[in-house]
């Protein structure tokens, strides 16, 4: 009996050797439907289904949900749409996907695909389109792409066009950086699209030496060969060696002549980098660093010229004169003159090294006078301030001169001023002056004219001695006996200035009595009062007569002797101040009448 349903129905046995051995199928039922139909019918429950939920997610209906998400930027939609399938049922229906598509300029939805609907089409374009303006980009690349802006007073972040990225850090500037340019920053639109400029480049980079790799390979190769051969090592980071391996062609020759310059080139710089080791370690041992701007060291590490011993010692010499004297200052000089006034009137200043290291040395030798450092300059402590040996003949040459002409002119005047037995002796008779006094003399001036004495210095040599070690005994005699007249008369001269202003009282009262006598009764007098006063009053002051004598010659020529003196007044009054002191046949009142009528018409 036939069952009446394929329930009822067992599974037959196989049946070996009749071609059945697998075991029977179950039949399919009638009604059963296809897998296309279930497909089918499931697609139309979940899109039901779908409704159903999004009418109740959240208690919130479809609108709502609109109303919420617009305020969301169309890249954080695309994200929110993959939370679920409601939310992105809620997304796809949203206005501004259909907005954004008709901006843009991208056309409608297709038929069928992923882009069927306006989400679908935009987000297929979304990296050629501005979250800001809804426009399309030329190009999606670099800094002309939309790239991400974050908007501080929306807390959101969204991809903005060049365009919009300009205006919108116009408004909204970025914080300034240590090497900030803001040209740079207004061309690519902000710090994102330098980023973006300089990502490309390095990905552009990247890829051209992945291409480039076996071309390069195979020149640096060559390169070894040629080195190797040459018995010489190449260094993979020389700028030159870097550049035939990037640009040599294929061309034989030109690449072995190429090969060729680049190895003179290294033997050139191991050379010059030798050259300057060696210049480096012996300026170390004088303490001296290498002047890499100071045109001689260049010159020699460069170009080899001139020997290193040479080199060393004009270093040393320089950057002593740099740090001890006043060099810097004393090697320019200004030129003015007709031929540069007329370029607008403005100097020019010459720099002569020569000039300026003569001056300075004779300024550093005056210095060492008046410091007191008197002993030589082999012998001084201070090794750092102690002048290179190069130079020590020229500063002894120079000390001799410089010493006796500051003895002559500021040690022995400072000394007549501070050594009254002076004037005891005869102004007229320079053999009165001996050897031991002019040498006190010159000792006082020496300490009056340095400076001051410290606790160190209590035993300090006499400068007489110093002087005499110095210039030899021979010129020093001489030296005494040139300067022994000149002494006498230089101790007259400051006498009779300083005593014009005060003179003894027998002279003032003498010089006041020249007005009330005739001129042959005064000159009577005068005689008298040479031959018998003045005797007297030189022993009273403790003074030659001979300065007594001067000092009334002096008041005669000047006027007579007021409480002030007429030559102060010479000095510091006007005309019609002076002529009541003066005599109307002096000499001062004959050359002043000549210049000034008004105060000296006669009376």
């Amino acid at each position: 009996m036939t069952p009446r349903n394929a329930s009822d129905a067992k599974e037959a046995p196989a049946c070996p050797g009749t071609g059945n051995d697998h075991p029977s199928v179950p039949a399919k039922r009638p009604y059963q439907q296809s897998s296309y139909n279930l497909r089918k019918r499931n697609r139309r429950r979940g899109e039901s289904n779908d409704a159903t939920a999004v009418s109740r997610l959240g208690g919130l209906s479809v609108e709502l949900w609109g109303l919420v998400l617009r305020n969301m930027a169309p890249s954080q939609l695309a994200i929110v749409a993959q939370v679920s399938k409601q939310i992105n049922a809620i997304v796809i229906q949203l206005p501004i996907w259909k907005h954004i598509a008709t901006a843009a300029r991208i056309g409608v939805p297709a038929s069928r695909g992923k882009r069927k609907t306006y989400y679908g089409l935009v987000l297929a374009n979304s990296n050629r389109i501005c979250e800001n303006c809804y426009q399309t980009c030329r190009r999606v690349i670099v800094y002309e792409a939309p790239l991400p802006v974050f908007l501080d007073e929306h807390n959101k972040k969204i991809h903005m066009c060049l365009p919009c990225r300009r205006a919108h850090f116009e408004k909204h500037p970025e914080p300034v950086g240590p090497h900030d340019c803001g040209v740079l920053r207004n061309y690519y639109g902000g710090q994102v699209g330098i980023d973006a400029q300089k990502r490309r480049s390095r990905q552009m980079r990247e890829k051209r030496d992945e291409r480039l790799e076996p071309v390069r390979n195979e020149r640096r190769a060559f390169l070894e060969s040629v080195f190797t051969k040459a018995d010489m090592a190449m260094d993979d980071d020389d700028p030159e060696v870097l550049d035939f391996i990037r640009y040599a062609g294929d061309n034989e020759v030109h690449r072995r002549a190429w090969a060729n310059r680049i190895m003179e080139s290294v033997l050139r710089r191991r050379a010059m980098n030798r050259r300057r080791h060696d210049l480096v370690e012996r300026l170390q041992t004088h303490g001296v660093d290498m002047q890499n701007n100071m045109s001689l060291c260049q010159a020699y590490v460069m170009y080899d010229e001139g020997h290193i011993d040479d080199v060393v010692a004009m270093t040393v010499e320089i950057n002593w004169f740099v740090r001890e004297t006043n060099y810097e200052s004393l090697r320019f000089y200004t030129t003015h003159g007709h031929s540069y006034r007329r370029y607008g009137g403005n100097t020019v200043r010459y720099a002569n090294t020569e000039h300026g290291k003569a001056r300075a040395l004779r300024a550093y030798v005056r210095q060492r006078l008046y410091l007191r450092r008197w002993n030589d300059v082999s012998l001084d402590e201070n090794l750092l301030a102690r002048p290179p040996e190069t130079l020590w003949w020229k500063i002894r040459s120079l000390t001799k001169t410089i010493w006796l002409e500051e003895a002559r002119d500021t040690f022995l005047a400072a000394g007549v001023h501070a050594s009254e037995e002076l004037l005891q002796l005869d102004p007229q008779d320079p053999s009165s002056l001996t050897w031991a006094l002019f040498i006190r003399v010159l000792d006082r001036g020496a300490l009056a004219s340095t400076a001051p004495l410290t606790d160190s210095e209590s035993t300090l040599i006499p400068f007489s001695l110093a002087l005499r070690a110095v210039v030899g005994e021979d010129l020093f005699i001489e030296f005494i006996e040139s300067n022994t007249a000149s002494v006498m008369e230089m101790a007259q001269t400051l006498y009779v200035e300083g005593a014009v202003d005060n003179p003894p009282k027998a002279i003032g009262e003498f010089i006041a009595q020249r007005g009330k006598v005739t001129k042959k009764a005064y000159a009577d007098m005068e005689r008298t009062f040479i031959k018998i006063s003045i005797p007297d009053i030189a022993k009273q002051e403790y003074i030659h007569p001979h300065y007594l004598v001067k000092l009334l010659e002096e008041l005669k020529e000047y006027g007579s002797a007021s409480p002030k003196g007429a030559y102060v007044y010479y000095k510091n009054a006007s005309c019609s101040k002076i002529r009541p002191y003066l005599n109307l046949e002096s000499r001062l009142y004959k050359q002043l009448s000549k210049h000034c009528k008004q105060c000296f018409l006669p009376t």
